[in-house]
Formats: C-alpha cells, structure tokens, sequence
C-alpha cells in the first residue's frame, strides 16, 4: 500500500477524475508516438553500426558464441534480433573467414548484403527495429508514471508530451542499436529501486534488482548505476538506525536481495557461462564474456575517436563537446521547459514538492537521488571522456531532466502560481501559465518534431541554424549515419540523373535500393587513394555529387580536405539533411587527363597547382608497374 500523504498535501494535488478518463491522454500520446516511429522506418537504411548490433544478437541465439560481442553485453542485441529467428530464410554465414576472425563488421556485411539470401535487407532490418520501438513505448510510459506519482496528472502530461516528441529518442527509438535499450533500461532501474525505497516489500526489490540487471545487460556504460544504487542504499540506510535490530536485519537483506538479483539477471544473460577471468588472474568465475567485454570497451573508447565538431576535427575531443551538442540539438521549446522547470518558479517549487514529500518518503534524500544521480552520471562520464561521437551518449539522461522539470513545474503551478492568481488577480501574470505557455511550448515542439519527420536524426534547433545547416555544426551519428540511401536513390531519380558520384558514410550498399553510382572515398566501405576512383579534388569532373556529411568534413579520412573544394560550396540540396548534393558544371577551358606515380598527398606545391587543370585523375604505382 502507498504510504498516506502529509496533512495538506491531499488538498495540493489535481483532482484525478476516474480511471478511464484518467488513461485516455496517455494512451492516445502513446499510439501517436508508435505511429511516429513506425512510419518513418520505410525511408531509412540500416545505419552504421546497426548492422552490427544485429549481426551480434542473432548470431548470439542461434549460437550462443558470443565472440562478436567483445564491446557490448549480449542482452540489447539479442532482444532486438530475435524476430529474425522466426524466419527460416536468414542463415549464419558461419563458415566466412570472419567469423572466426570475430570480425564484426565482415560478418556483418557478409550476412545482410553479400550472401544474397531472402528478404532484402531493409526488411531485415526493419524486423529488428519493431522490438525497439516496443522499449520506447515502454520508456514514455515509465516516465509519464513515475512523474505522475510525483506530481500528478498534470506532471505526467507534460513528461510524456516531451518523450513522445522529443526527436532524438524518436530517432534512436526505431533503430537497432543498444542506445535506447540503455536509455529505457536506466529508467526503469531508477524508478524500480525508487518504489522499492518508497514501499520496501521484498517483490518491488526483487524487481528493482532485476532492471538493474537488464540495465548491465544493455550497455556496459550501466556499471555506473551499481555505485549509485550503492550510495543511495548507504544513505537510505543511515535513518533507521535507531530501530529494532529486526527492523534493521530487513533493511540490510533487501539490498542483498536486489544486488544478487541483478548479478543473477547478468549471469543468466551470459548463458550460466564459468570460465577463466583475465582481469583475475586467470582464475575461473562467472560469466568471464562479461568481464573482458569491459576490458574491451576500455581499449576502444580509451583512445578516443575522430570527431568533429564546428569546423574542428579532433581525435581527443572537447570537454564542451556534448553542452554544445544539448544546446544544439534539444528543440527549443524543450529547452524553454526545462530552464523554467529546473530553474526560476520551478527551483522554488521543486524545494516545496520535495520538503512536502519527506514525511511520505521515510527519508526524501534517497528518493530524490534516483532522480538526480543517474543524469550526472551520464554526464559527467560524456564530458570526462574523449570518445565524441554523438549525442546519443547523453540520450538516458534525457527521461529524468523531462520527469524533474514537470514535477517542479506542477509544484510551482499549484504553490505559486494559482495562490498568485486568487490574490492578485490583476497581477502581472495573466493567466495560469498550467493552461497556457506551458501547452503552447508543448504545442511548438509538437509541431517542430511533425514537421521534421522523418528525419530525426537531423534535428537542429534554431541555435544551429535548423537541420539544413547542421553539417557545419556536428557530424557522425548527430546527424550522418548512413540511414538516408533510400532519401538519395529518389532524389537522383527525380533529376533524371543516369549517374551519381558518391562518397559514403555507412555500411549499407547503395545498389542494393537502385542507386546508380561512380563510388569516390569514404568509410568504411571504399577506402584508398583518391586517384584510383579518377577523382581530382582540387578539379573534380562535371556531374552531380552526393556526399555524406561526415566525410564531407574529412573525420575518419586519410586527407581531412579531400572535399575542401566542395565544403567551400552551398549544396544543392540534401538526401534528409544528412547527403548533400553539389553539381558541377563543365569546365570552360579544355580540361587534362593525368596519371600520378606519388599519392596525392605527397605532391609539391608546383605540382598541385599544375592538377588543377586536370578533372580525371589516375593512380600509377610505381612499385609494381
């Protein structure tokens, strides 16, 4: 049972009304939110590293070898894959070299595109991203619950019109990756071990261990939740030190209980494997995967990785990175909501909300740090590390700045606001801001996120200078991740082009949707020297170009200005904001052909002149003839 609330605070709430009409709001944010994600999967291609994400799932239950799942736990993989064991057409290219190798992007590539087996690999894919969007159904639903226990209906109404429409889960929300598994599984965990703080009966920490456990099963960027359920446990335990010793035995056992849940939840994730562990010595233990798979994700992300951000390349990052990334790519309408919420009227009532709730609570404290540890955690390891890929590595702290900012608000709405109104009703403040600016804020950032769909992945605030202009702002998975060849192979058709020159950021193969294309360098998939695909940057031929984003800025390429003479230019137009489209007219003069015995890069400064004369470009090597 709820524990009862303070005297008063009966009187403070929202009137509930009945439960019918209390579900009818949720449920119909919810189904738009399915319709969002589901109807915008048809025009986008597998990503970069989605491919991957199900190669690793689907070979993991079909094998239970978990070679390929040396940086990720097993657990987000293989829910997202499991729709594909339902068709018999799809088989394991378990005797490619590859797959001994555990080389992921090989194998993964061999089983969607190179093996030539049925359905074509958009429906394959789209499989796997039904499972996903389930989860983020799950998450709007989790966050729209715990902000209405905190602050009513009102709060949940908010929370789950700003998850519903908030574009970057949308985006991640329908791919097949491990971020929105982390993103809802984090939730999940905090709200379960939050009830479990509120009404401590052995089944709600027996559940709370459990999200815990699929939380580590998502991302192992989950250990952190374990220091923080810790610390939180720790406080919790401090208040009742003065009771009975039996009283005391329990508030020990249950933690005991949630931890062992979870590293139970963990283990049978890894199959109930035993074996020896390196970081051990060698000594055997439980699920030894799990434990080099840490080590592994240590070496990657130790390193870095190239990245840019606003006209800057660099391979160790900014610790400004991802405040500008937030600042960017959070609408502003959301931003608006969230600076008023947890800031101005919003501090003042969250600190009533709180102070009211700490006799309803036990001890407020620790109930209050399930909302705010897990957000700075997040943070703090984005902005401490180098690994600058993408705002999405920021995506779990999003749910909880959405439940904080409507709890303050409804706290603010029915503390200030209202009592301001009944005794000033000439005040300054013309009308309840509950009925009014907040709605229309909600309003606008519905209609941003409707008006940028399908194309999510490219949300840029006015701050950047909208989606068009967010190349020259953040690249890689912010924007560029390979999902919009569908978006390009149309764009070409309706110029009636025959041709398209392309440099590609992803891992799908463009002819698999009908694109006709001469391929120039990019990533992964056509690497070299730019002579040997007759490309002469400093002159390129006539034609229509299509680049990718992120290698139109140079990150992860040999030469970062290879397409400097194309970045010098306003495109075209876009494939989703994410493939820019230039066209290059003929050259008056008479132009050369040229073969090159040096790579490009080594040219002096007299011979480079000289090729810019010449639009086809040629590679000689000298070593072999």
């Amino acid at each position: 049972m709820k524990a009862p609330l303070p005297p008063g605070e009966a009187r403070a709430l929202p009137r509930e009304g009945g439960r019918a009409a209390g579900l009818v709001y949720p449920t119909a944010l919810l189904l738009v939110l399915f319709g969002l994600l589901v109807f915008s999967i048809r025009d986008k291609s597998p990503t970069l590293d989605e491919q991957n994400h199900l190669a690793r799932g689907l070979a993991a239950l079909k094998t239970g070898d978990l070679r390929l799942s040396q940086e990720h736990p097993p657990g987000a993989n293989a829910w997202a894959a499991w729709p594909l064991l339902l068709d018999p057409r799809i088989r394991l290219p378990l005797e490619s070299p590859s797959w001994a190798n555990a080389e992921w992007y090989s194998f993964a590539d061999e089983l969607l595109w190179r093996s030539g087996q049925e359905p074509h690999p958009q429906t394959t894919i789209s499989g796997t991203r039904v499972p996903v969007m389930w989860l983020t159904l799950l998450l709007a639903a989790l966050g729209y619950r715990w902000a209405r226990e905190l602050g009513g209906r009102w709060a949940g109404g908010v929370a789950l019109a700003l998850l519903v429409f908030d574009p970057n889960l949308l985006a991640h929300g329908r791919l097949t990756t491990n971020d929105m598994a982390l993103t809802c599984a984090v939730l999940a965990a905090s709200y379960a071990l939050w009830r479990a703080l509120r009404a401590p009966d052995w089944s709600r920490w027996a559940l709370a261990g459990a999200a815990l456990g699929a939380a580590l099963l998502c991302k192992f960027s989950a250990l952190v939740l374990v220091p923080i359920a810790g610390g939180i446990l720790l406080v919790s335990w401090f208040p009742g030190a003065a009771r009975t010793l039996k009283a005391r035995d329990r508030r020990v056992l249950r933690p005991v209980l949630y931890f062992a849940v979870a590293a139970l939840v963990v283990w049978a994730g890894y199959g109930f494997s035993w074996g020896a562990i390196d970081g051990l010595g060698g000594l055997p233990g439980p699920a030894p995967a799990f434990w080099a798979g840490i080590q592994a994700i240590l070496r990657r992300t130790g390193g870095g990785s190239s990245a840019f951000l606003l006209g800057q390349v660099s391979q160790t990052g900014w610790w400004y990175y991802f405040p500008v990334a937030f600042a960017v790519k959070t609408p502003l309408a959301t931003l608006i909501v969230l600076g008023w919420g947890i800031g101005g009227w919003g501090i003042r009532g969250l600190g009533r909300a709180v102070r009211a709730r700490w006799q309803e609570w036990g001890s407020g404290l620790p109930a209050l740090l399930c909302l705010v540890l897990s957000p700075v955690a997040f943070w703090t390891m984005a902005i401490a590390g180098s690994f600058n890929i993408g705002y999405r590595h920021i995506l779990p702290s999003l749910p909880f700045f959405y439940i904080a900012a409507a709890w303050s608000l409804a706290a603010a709405r029915r503390r200030v606001w209202k009592p301001a109104l009944r005794s000033r009703p000439q005040s300054l403040i013309p009308a309840d801001p509950g009925r009014t600016l907040i709605p229309a804020l909600l309003l606008w950032l519905a209609l941003n996120t409707l008006l940028l769909a399908p194309h999510y992945l490219a949300n840029f605030n006015l701050l950047a200078g909208g989606p068009e202009n967010g190349y020259r702002v953040l690249v890689d998975s912010n924007l560029d991740w390979g999902q919009d060849l569908p978006g390009l192979a149309r764009a070409v058709r309706e110029r009636g082009e025959e041709r398209v020159y392309l440099s590609w950021f992803g891992a799908a193969h463009p002819e698999a949707y009908d694109l006709a294309f001469h391929p120039l360098p990019g990533f992964w998939r056509f690497g070299g020297e730019a002579a040997a695909y007759g490309f002469n940057p400093l002159n390129p031929a006539p034609g229509l170009y299509a680049l990718s984003a992120t290698t139109l800025q140079g990150v992860k390429m040999r030469d970062r200005d290879l397409y400097a003479w194309f970045r010098a230019r306003t495109p075209l137009a876009s494939a989703g904001h994410s493939i820019l489209l230039y066209r290059v007219e003929p050259a008056p003069e008479a132009t050369e052909r040229v073969v090159l015995g040096v790579p490009l890069a080594e040219l002096a400064a007299e011979e480079r002149e000289l090729l810019r004369r010449a639009q086809s470009v040629r590679q000689y090597d000298s070593g072999t003839g």
